[in-house]
C-alpha cells in the first residue's frame, strides 16, 4: 500500500533546491530589504517642502492636479534665477512611479533633487542650474505609492477611482486575499489537468507555460494568491485600485482593459501629467522612472502596418516623385511596396513594409525613428559604464514599457526624447563552476542504497532528490525517512519505482527559454543568495471554498525594490545619469553673422546658427509629427532699413550636427542697424545686433 501511495505521488512537482548562483552585486551587501529606508507619500511632500525651504532661490513647487484619492500631484522646479527665465532655458522632465508600485522610482527623483540642491555651488551643476531647467515629479501616481507599505504587501497600479473589473455590475468584490498570513500577496497554483503551467525543468519553483509543439501537459493553473470570494468561478479577479494612469495615456491606449479607463486620458493623474508636458514647451526630453528600462534594451515597436495594406492614401510629392508614382493618386501600402520592394536603397538598407510605412509618413508611428535609435544607443553605452563603475550588472534585459504608458507618449505624441529607467533590477547569475555532482543522490545510487545508508542522508541531499524527481510535497523528506524507517518501503522499491514512471538521472534542463521564466530565474537566484525569506516556498493549503491549492513564489516587491544599500548606489547611479543627460541637451546659438555692401545701399546679410548640444533640437519623430514650432531665424530691421526681398525669418526642421543659416538682401541707410534672433522652443533663445555701414 505503501508503494501504491508513492507512485500516485511520482511526477507531482514541487519546489526544487535553492539555487546557489552568486549574483553580480556582492552578497555581503544585504540580508534583507528595509521597505522603512523608503518614503511613504507623506514623507515624500515632507521632504518636497524641506527642499523648498533649504533652498528658496532654486526650487519652486506646483501642483499640477489631484489624483482621484484627492492627493496633490507635486512638480519641482529647480533652476537658477537670473539670466533666462528658467521656464524659457532647455528642460529635463523626470516623472517617478507613474506606475505606482515602482518606489525605487520615487527615491531615484528624490536623490536628485538633493544632488542638485547639494552641489548647487560645484561645477557641473551650478552650470546646469544656470543654463537648464529640471521639472522633477518624485510621485506621479500618489493614490497607490503606499500599496508597498500596507499589509498584506500587493502591487497596485490604480488609482482611487473604483471600477468593474469584471464586468459584473459590482465592483471591487474580488481582491486578492492573504491566504497563508504572511504578509504578502504571492502566487497560487492549483493542479488541473486543462491547467497552462508546468515547473521549469532549471528551476521547478519558476512555473513556465507548457510547450504542446514540445509534446507539454500543462498540470497547473497559476493565479494571484486568494479566494473566489463572489463564487464566479475566477480568482481575485475584482480587487481595490482603480484606473492605471500609466495604462491611460493615448499612444497605443489598450481598450477595452478595464484598467486602462473607458477612453484616453480619463485619470485626472494622466490628465494633470499631459497638461503641464505640453505647457511646458521648453521641455527638451525626458526621463521616466518605471518598470521598464530602453538603455538596457533598446524600445522595441508595438505595432505594425495591419490594415494600411488596404487602406488608399496620397503619398508626399518627393516620395512619390522617387518611388516614379503619381502624387495625385491614392494607393494602397501594397501598390507601394511592389513598386519599392525592389529599389537598391529599399533592398541595400533592408527595408520591411512596416518601415516602409515610417519612410513615407503615413498611418500612425508604431516604431522608433532609426536616428533616434542611434542617440539613444550612444545614451545606453554611457550608461552602461556608469552601472559597471557602480558594480551593476550590464547583462541582465531590460523590460519594455506597455501600452497606454507614459514614455511611448512622450516620445510618439509629444515628440519628446524619452527614455525609461527601472533603477535597479536583478542581475544575471553568475556562471555555474565544473564542481562535482559525486555527493548528488541518484536512482542508480538509490538502487544500491541500503536503508540504513539512506536515513544518513542528510535532508538537503534528500530534499533536493525529492524536488528533481517531482514528488509531491505531503512525501517530503521527513515522511519518506519515516516510511524506510518503519519498513514500510526500500530504496530499491523507490529506484525501481521512479524509473518505471520515466524518471531518469540526467542532468536538469537549462529550462525555458520565454524571457518571464528567464527573468523569474534570476530573480530567485538573486533572492536565494541576498534575501531567502523573501520566497516563499510552494506550500499546501485551503481555500475557504474547500479548493486544495499550493501557495508560494517570491515578494511582490523583491524584482524592483533593493535593499536600502544596493538602492543607495543605484540611485547614485541614475543621478549621474539625468545630469548627464541635461548636459547633453541642444543648445541652440547663433554662431556667426555677416554683412557684405554690395554698393547703392544695399547689404546682404548671412546669419548661422548651431546646435552647441549633443542632441538635436527634435527627435526625427518630432519633426514627422510636427509636434514643435520649427527652429526660426528671423531678423528685425531698425529705423533706416527695409528688406528687398524674402520672408524675415527661415526656418529648418531642427537642427543637428549641420549648421542652420539664413540670408536676406537689405536696404538700410549708413549706420542703422537690425536684431538676428534665433528661436527655439526647447533649445534656447539667441540674438544678436548688425549693423550696416558703408564699405563693410
Amino acid at each position: 500500500m505503501a508503494c501504491a501511495v508513492v507512485a500516485l505521488a511520482i511526477a507531482i512537482p514541487v519546489q526544487a533546491q535553492l539555487n546557489d548562483d552568486e549574483a553580480s552585486e556582492s552578497s555581503t551587501e544585504s540580508s534583507s530589504p528595509s521597505w522603512d529606508a523608503y518614503h511613504r507619500l507623506e514623507a515624500v511632500d515632507e521632504r518636497l517642502d524641506e527642499f523648498a525651504d533649504q533652498a528658496p532661490e532654486l526650487v519652486r513647487i506646483s501642483t499640477i492636479g489631484e489624483s482621484a484619492g484627492g492627493e496633490e500631484i507635486r512638480v519641482v522646479r529647480v533652476a537658477a534665477e537670473g539670466g533666462v527665465d528658467p521656464d524659457e532655458r532647455p528642460a529635463l522632465f523626470v516623472g517617478a512611479n507613474i506606475a505606482g508600485y515602482h518606489n525605487a522610482g520615487t527615491e531615484a527623483a528624490l536623490h536628485l533633487l538633493q544632488t542638485l540642491i547639494e552641489r548647487a555651488d560645484e561645477a557641473p551643476v551650478s552650470t546646469l542650474l544656470g543654463t537648464r531647467t529640471f521639472y522633477i515629479a518624485p510621485a506621479l501616481n500618489p493614490d497607490a505609492h503606499d500599496a508597498m507599505f500596507n499589509e498584506p504587501r500587493h502591487r497596485r497600479s490604480g488609482n482611487a477611482m473604483v471600477i468593474d473589473r469584471d464586468r459584473d455590475g459590482f465592483e471591487q468584490e474580488d481582491p486578492a486575499n492573504d491566504i497563508n498570513g504572511d504578509g504578502r500577496i504571492t502566487m497560487m497554483r492549483i493542479e488541473d489537468p486543462e491547467g497552462t503551467h508546468i515547473p521549469d525543468t532549471a528551476d521547478a519553483r519558476v512555473m513556465v507555460p507548457a510547450d504542446r509543439l514540445e509534446g507539454q501537459r500543462g498540470r497547473f493553473r497559476i493565479l494571484s494568491e486568494g479566494g473566489d470570494d463572489d463564487g464566479d468561478g475566477e480568482f481575485n479577479e475584482d480587487g481595490p485600485g482603480g484606473v492605471a494612469p500609466n495604462m491611460n495615456f493615448a499612444h497605443n491606449f489598450p481598450f477595452p482593459d478595464p484598467e486602462a479607463g473607458p477612453w484616453s486620458s480619463y485619470a485626472p493623474e494622466t490628465r494633470a501629467v499631459l497638461d503641464f508636458v505640453l505647457g511646458q514647451r521648453n521641455i527638451a526630453a525626458a526621463i521616466v522612472y518605471g518598470p521598464a528600462n530602453n538603455l538596457l534594451s533598446a524600445p522595441r515597436g508595438s505595432g505594425s502596418a495591419g490594415d494600411l495594406g488596404t487602406m488608399e492614401f496620397e503619398l508626399p510629392r518627393n516620395i512619390a516623385n522617387f518611388l516614379g508614382l503619381d502624387p495625385e493618386e491614392k494607393y494602397t501600402l501594397d501598390e507601394v511596396w511592389e513598386v519599392a520592394k525592389d529599389l537598391p536603397f529599399v533592398v541595400q538598407n533592408d527595408i520591411q513594409k512596416e518601415q516602409l510605412v515610417q519612410f513615407i509618413g503615413v498611418g500612425p508611428a508604431t516604431a522608433p525613428n532609426s536616428e533616434d535609435l542611434e542617440f539613444l544607443d550612444q545614451l545606453a553605452d554611457a550608461y552602461k559604464e556608469r552601472l559597471e563603475e557602480a558594480d551593476f550588472d550590464t547583462r541582465r534585459n531590460g523590460a519594455q514599457y506597455g501600452d497606454g504608458g507614459l514614455t511611448p507618449w512622450l516620445y510618439y505624441q509629444a515628440g519628446i526624447m524619452a527614455i525609461e529607467l527601472d533603477v535597479w533590477g536583478p542581475p544575471k547569475p553568475a556562471s555555474e563552476g565544473d564542481g562535482s555532482d559525486s555527493d548528488r543522490l541518484t536512482i542508480a545510487r538509490l538502487e544500491e542504497m541500503s536503508s540504513e545508508a539512506f536515513l544518513e542522508l542528510d535532508d538537503d541531499t534528500l530534499t533536493e532528490f525529492l524536488d528533481r524527481m517531482e514528488v509531491s510535497t505531503q512525501f517530503n523528506a521527513e515522511a519518506i525517512r519515516q516510511r524506510v524507517e518503519q519498513g514500510m518501503i526500500q530504496p530499491e522499491q523507490m529506484a525501481r519505482m521512479l524509473k518505471a514512471s520515466g524518471k531518469t538521472d540526467e542532468a536538469p534542463g537549462e529550462g525555458s527559454t520565454d524571457p518571464a521564466a528567464v527573468k523569474a530565474r534570476d530573480l530567485l537566484a538573486w533572492v536565494d543568495a541576498h534575501a531567502p525569506e523573501l520566497f516563499t516556498d510552494w506550500t499546501p493549503a485551503t481555500l475557504p471554498d474547500g479548493t486544495e491549492v499550493e501557495i508560494g513564489g517570491v515578494d511582490p516587491f523583491a524584482a524592483i525594490a533593493p535593499p536600502d544599500v544596493i538602492l543607495q548606489r543605484a540611485v547614485a547611479v541614475h543621478t549621474d545619469t539625468a545630469l548627464d543627460l541635461a548636459e547633453k541637451l541642444a543648445r541652440a546659438e547663433i554662431v556667426s553673422t555677416e554683412v557684405e555692401a554690395l554698393g547703392v545701399g544695399l547689404y546682404r546679410v548671412r546669419a548661422i546658427a548651431r546646435n552647441t548640444g549633443y542632441l538635436p533640437t527634435s527627435t526625427r519623430l518630432s519633426v514627422r509629427a510636427q509636434t514643435h514650432i520649427p527652429p526660426r531665424l528671423e531678423i528685425e530691421l531698425g529705423s533706416g532699413a527695409t528688406l528687398v526681398n524674402s520672408a524675415p525669418w527661415a526656418t529648418s526642421d531642427r537642427i543637428a550636427e549641420e549648421a542652420f543659416s539664413a540670408e536676406w538682401l537689405v536696404r538700410a541707410r549708413n549706420g542703422s542697424s537690425a536684431t538676428i534672433q534665433l528661436i527655439t522652443e526647447n533649445a534656447g533663445s539667441d540674438e544678436t545686433i548688425v549693423r550696416f555701414e558703408e564699405g563693410q
